[in-house]
């Protein structure tokens, strides 16, 4: 009978070891979902308010693999950058054009008067 609450015991601890390790992986995944939450959630905010002066994204240096779980909303915010991104290049070269109709106007050198009197 002693042999067998040996086994027993040593299964309890291979088992208990078993689930602390699950435990762990889970709680790991579970910091990497929240830290990568944080991340879509300061790009899509700073893609929201669609802020000229708003500082440069940096990642951050220590960042994980993207849960699964998140690669649908990663998508989507991919796309949502990318449109953002057509919409100013459109603008800049609406604008460049613009400016450059505007150049030879600019680029006169010789003084011009306007006879007002007649």
């Amino acid at each position: 009978m002693l042999e067998t609450a040996d086994e027993s015991d040593v299964y309890v601890e291979e088992s208990t070891a078993a689930e602390l390790a699950e435990l762990a992986e889970l709680k790991e995944l579970t910091e990497l979902t929240d830290l990568w939450t944080r991340v879509l959630d300061e790009l899509e905010t700073q893609l929201l308010l669609e802020d000229p002066a708003a500082p440069n994204w940096n990642p951050p240096y220590d960042l994980a693999p993207m849960p699964e779980s998140l690669r649908a909303r990663a998508a989507t915010l991919a796309r949502a950058q990318n449109l953002t991104i057509t919409k100013l290049r459109e603008s800049l070269a609406a604008a460049s054009a613009e400016l450059a109709t505007l150049a030879p106007v600019r680029q006169t050198t010789q003084a011009v008067y306007l006879d007002v009197m007649g």
